[in-house]
């Protein structure tokens, strides 16, 4: 197996799949292949990765088999989560103007055999098909994912995005369709993304995505684009959607969020923009759903976002949800 790959799902049968090394540049290539890799905090000035070689398969089985990971979990302490919650719920009365925030939590453990990238091939074929898999990894580590969420579709006459927000467990069905706390949530995502991007946005009607162990409200978003766009500064004005994010997007709001990832322990790549950019279409999806590694360190990080109802028991739920739904999708 090549030492260092970048990968998308692009539909159901298809992956796009780049070999390094990479060159990396500003801006993407005017043709051919490039992949979108930064941190959360857009930190990269060349954030396009142009591959060494790279190939559309319909399977991700392009190499040789790797032995399945086996790792050993350390129990997730509540500690952090609590004090970012009183801060957080703290901050929704105190003149900060927060409506939301999405703080991150993070379990972690060691690999005690096998080979985490083996969990490229599981993401491929995480069941439901609504979600992509995605990924990246060089010897030193990477990260996996297969994610339920978009960032942006983009072509020279239209950008699709989506806004995905509130979650349940599949027994929770009709509760969860009229919980005033979760539609909440869902509707100042779609606000977020409406005044980030400004134009003339489409809204489908609000839906439910059933994934395997989990459910979420789904918006579907467009804009028809009648002039060439610079996508880098596209991917900033949308990134990050209050759904991985905060809202409103203040100074206030932005350094509390932060502060707060910075000591909850998230790893960089989590909920960044990923993405391909391929026979003219920017294809990128927001990287949750993830197993980072470097070395023999894992990490497996879950957020969840609060606004005025959110009670703390629910929240804590919730994350615990998520890492399980990736642990059954990887096979960890």
């Amino acid at each position: 197996m090549p030492p260092e790959i970048a990968f998308l799902q692009l539909s159901q049968d298809a992956v796009l799949v780049g070999e390094g090394p990479f060159e990396s540049l500003s801006e993407p290539p005017v043709s051919g292949v490039a992949f979108y890799r930064n941190d959360f905090s857009l930190s990269d000035p060349r954030p396009w990765k142009v591959p060494t070689r790279w190939q559309e398969a319909s399977d991700f089985h392009l190499w040789d088999p790797v032995e399945a990971p086996v790792v050993d979990w350390k129990p997730v302490a509540k500690d952090g989560f609590a004090t970012a919650f009183e801060r957080i719920t703290a901050a929704f009365d105190n003149g900060v103007q927060l409506e939301k925030l999405v703080p991150v939590v993070t379990e972690t453990g060691r690999l005690r055999k096998g080979d985490l990238r083996a969990a490229g091939i599981r993401a491929f074929r995480e069941p439901g098909r609504h979600v992509r898999a995605y990924g990246y990894w060089n010897p030193q580590g990477g990260w996996i994912g297969a994610t339920p969420e978009d960032f942006m579709t983009l072509s020279p006459s239209r950008l699709e995005t989506m806004a995905l927000a509130g979650t349940a467990s599949p027994d929770e069905e009709v509760g969860f369709r009229s919980d005033p706390k979760q539609i909440r949530e869902q509707a100042l995502v779609v606000e977020g993304i409406r005044e980030a991007l400004g134009g003339e946005m489409r809204e489908a009607s609000r839906e439910v995505l059933e994934l395997e162990g989990l459910r979420h409200f789904l918006t579907r978003l467009e804009m028809p684009l009648r002039a060439p766009v610079d996508v880098n500064a596209l991917i900033r004005q949308l990134h990050p959607t209050p759904a991985v994010g905060y809202w409103p997007r203040t100074a206030a709001v932005s350094g509390l969020y932060e502060a707060i990832r910075s000591e909850l322990g998230s790893p960089s790549s989590f909920a960044a923009p990923f993405g391909a950019w391929h026979e003219s279409v920017f294809h990128s999806v927001v990287a949750i759903r993830q197993v980072a590694w470097s070395g023999d360190d894992v990490a497996l990080p879950s957020g969840c976002g609060l606004i005025r109802e959110s009670v703390m028991e629910n929240e804590w739920i919730e994350l615990a949800l998520k890492r399980d739904a990736v642990k059954s999708a990887f096979g960890l």
